[in-house]
Order: structure tokens, then C-alpha cells, then sequence
């Protein structure tokens, strides 16, 4: 079964003093008529069920993300009382789905986004979901630069996969230098980083104890509890 993991934490620095600790970015009406969160629980409305979704967010915005979306159980909207930013956040969310459906697949989604073509979307995560399903790789959406940007990570592709559109990922690059994103943007083969992830949640789990065993152990003890 597929299942939308929300990411909801942080409260939008950059975007002070619009954003705030009490409302932050994802509560916000930025662009469109709703809060960002609900723009994000929108898009996926036809790919998932309401009630398998998951968000995961600040202890002290689990209240107002609950408000915000009340189609989502309230259990479901989990409360980090201090944020350990992405990873952490998303293996905690990978655990607990493992729990109920041992074959979930994750749509791991940021709720800060902007996406003017909704049916895009949709198809490249349908798309994203398949070689997750097929192949059992961790996959991430790349977005087209339309400009070289220093505050954005980069995705250099690798050779296609066995489906069309999917592409292997040759490495990451986080936030280069002008001068390099200027020769990233010429070269045609880096992608923005959208941040953006689709996989089996054991995959993941399997690829998070590998590499943070330690971290994993704790992981397990929250979910556990």
C-alpha cells in the first residue's frame, strides 16, 4: 500500500518575520488559498488514503497541523518534541507505517512547496512509486533548474534505469558555489534537488540501520513506544 509521510517540522527561518515559531511557512497562506501543509495533503488526495497519511511535526504545532488537516487522524500527526531535522524524522515515520503495512511504500513529502502543475506531479509520483515497487530503489524527484541557484541542493543523473524516465543518481551536491551552478545549468545533467523521496519503508529502514546503527537502535525504542 502506498502512504503519504508529511514532513511539517521547522518553522521557516528564512522567512521571518512571516513565519514564526507559533505559525510557521507550512501554516501559511503563501501562495494559493490554503496553508502550504494543506496544499500538500491536496496533491496527494487521489495516490493515498487520508487515514493511512502521516505527518510529522513540532510537539508544540502538533495541535494546529491537527487543526489544519482534521481528515488525518490525530494520532497520526506525530509531535517531535526536539527536531533532528529530515533522516531522523522520516525513519522514525518509516518505522511506525512498518508496524501496520510491512510492504508500505513511502511518499516522503515536504510541506513547503509550491507545484503549479498538479497532474505532473501526480504522474511523477506514480512513476516514482513503480521503480520503488519494481526495483526497490530509494527514489528522489529531481526538478529542471531554470536558473543557477546557490541556496538549492543538486542531483548530477546517471545512466537510465529499466523505466523510462527513471534515472540513477550519480551524487549529491548541496548548495555549490555560483560559479559551479553556472556550469551545472550549461552541462544539462544536474537537476535541483526537490527533496522529495519514494521507497519501500523496510528498504529504507534496512539502508538506515546499515549506515546509522546507533541511531536506528533509538529509532526503534520511539516507535516501540
Amino acid at each position: 500500500m502506498r502512504h503519504a509521510v508529511i514532513l511539517a517540522g521547522g518553522w521557516g527561518e528564512r522567512l521571518w518575520p512571516l513565519s514564526t515559531r507559533e505559525r510557521p511557512k507550512q501554516l501559511l497562506s503563501l501562495v494559493g488559498d490554503c496553508a502550504l501543509v494543506r496544499q500538500t495533503l491536496e496533491r496527494v488526495r487521489n495516490l493515498v488514503s487520508m487515514e493511512s497519511a502521516l505527518v510529522m511535526t513540532g510537539a508544540t504545532l502538533r495541535e494546529a497541523i491537527s487543526r489544519e488537516l482534521p481528515e488525518i487522524p490525530s494520532e497520526r500527526v506525530v509531535g517531535e518534541p526536539v527536531g533532528r531535522n529530515t533522516a531522523p524524522a522520516i525513519a522514525l515515520a518509516a518505522s511506525l507505517v512498518v508496524r501496520e503495512d510491512p510492504d508500505a511504500v513511502l511518499f516522503v513529502l515536504p510541506a513547503d512547496h509550491v507545484v503549479r502543475e498538479p497532474k505532473a506531479f501526480s504522474d511523477a509520483l506514480t512513476l516514482a512509486a513503480e521503480a520503488a515497487e519494481v526495483e526497490r530503489a530509494l527514489v528522489t524527484l529531481g526538478i529542471e533548474p531554470t536558473r543557477p541557484e546557490t541556496e538549492y541542493g543538486y542531483i548530477l543523473t546517471g545512466p537510465a534505469s529499466s523505466l523510462p524516465g527513471v534515472h540513477h543518481v550519480e551524487r549529491f551536491v548541496e548548495k555549490p558555489q555560483l560559479e559551479t551552478t553556472e556550469t551545472y545549468i550549461q552541462s544539462g545533467n544536474f537537476d535541483w534537488n526537490a527533496g522529495m523521496f519514494v521507497f519501500h519503508a523496510q528498504t529504507f529502514l534496512d539502508l538506515y540501520k546499515r549506515y546509522l546503527p546507533k541511531n536506528a537502535d533509538l529509532i526503534d525504542q520511539l516507535a516501540n513506544a
